[in-house]
């Protein structure tokens, strides 16, 4: 069986996406096997950034002794890792979430980003996105390296929940600067009227006028219970390359809506029905809503039509990027 090997520094806040990761592979008939990887998040502190930084180095220098190629889930020491993968014995690769970082990240400055961008094309490790914004972007930021657009990986089995009668739209996730407050703001009030129970899950969120605000940690489970019991999630972000949550929300059952966006256009596959035109007013979510409400939209069908986009566009990459053997 072909192999891929991974390692994923943050064990915590990509465990679903490894996951996710694991599961498409295996469908293509790729065996994903996570290698050891020290970690990267959560220590807290000086010294715990300290640890993460010496964590960050010892995962990048693994590389250079690797039998075989690696793809890294997320890029502990940003864009720096676009070169320090650079090897003269393997095509390694790095999944890119966000060319521009939408909250603070190491590795983004621009001492950082003009030594990262110098890489040689040949020994520079490939850049992995998951949607056509973050391709832009980083062709932008990273002029000499191979890149990759593949879709957002997908566990292959969608849980259908039966919804309450209760009309939920749910904004679930940790806050970040990016998030859309005023877009939030704007189109609590006329869905509260007719009806909709408005709540955010995650940490760090301020009050939201017209929002029920949850600010607290959930766990794993709390967080897909969320999810499957929603009628819709709302992606509110200024910018944004991709959403694990519309993803995991789409497992569950649930349709998400925003404004119009690569990502959520490659995950509908340019369903005009889902997507929000940019700067609309809010009877366009309503509408949208309301058809998700009633049953208009099949999620399964959704669903099924984005798995084997997903899985065509891995098998595409895995004929690329050849992880085949291992000593």
């Amino acid at each position: 069986m072909t192999q891929m090997w991974f390692k994923n520094p943050l064990p915590g806040a990509l465990s679903h996406y490894e996951r996710e990761l694991v599961a498409t592979l295996d469908r293509i008939g790729v065996e994903g096997i996570p290698r050891k990887t020290y970690l990267a998040e959560g220590l807290p502190g000086i010294r715990g950034k300290a640890r993460m930084l010496a964590h960050g180095l010892t995962n990048t220098a693994s590389s250079q002794t690797s039998a075989v190629p690696l793809v890294q889930l997320w890029p502990s020491l940003g864009l720096l890792e676009a070169r320090m993968w650079s090897s003269k014995k393997h095509r390694h690769a790095v999944v890119l979430h966000d060319p521009w970082p939408i909250r603070r990240q190491y590795g983004h400055g621009p001492v950082a980003s003009k030594w990262a961008m110098n890489a040689d094309r040949e020994r520079s490790p490939l850049i992995i996105v998951h949607s056509e914004a973050a391709r832009r972007a980083t062709a932008q930021r990273l002029p000499n390296h191979q890149i990759a657009l593949v879709n957002h990986p997908i566990l292959g089995e969608q849980r259908r929940n039966s919804k309450i009668s209760e009309r939920i739209l749910l904004v679930a996730g940790q806050y970040k600067p990016e998030r859309d407050l005023a877009l939030m703001a704007k189109i609590a009030e006329p869905l509260r009227e007719n009806g909709w129970d408005l709540r955010v899950l995650g940490r760090g969120w301020p009050r939201v006028p017209g929002w029920n605000v949850n600010p607290k940690f959930a766990s794993e489970s709390e967080f897909d219970e969320a999810l499957a019991e929603a009628t819709a999630v709302l992606i509110p972000y200024n910018k944004y390359y991709q959403s694990g949550v519309a993803v995991r929300a789409l497992e569950q059952g649930t349709l998400s809506v925003g404004p119009t966006s690569s990502f959520l256009s490659a995950l509908y596959d340019n369903d005009h029905s889902l997507l929000v035109p940019e700067h609309a007013d809010p009877t366009a979510y309503e509408r949208i809503l309301e058809s998700i409400a009633i049953g208009e939209i099949d999620p399964s069908k959704v669903f099924n039509t984005y798995l084997q986009r997903t899985q065509e566009s891995w098998r595409s990459l895995v004929g690329t990027f050849d992880a085949t053997s291992a000593r």
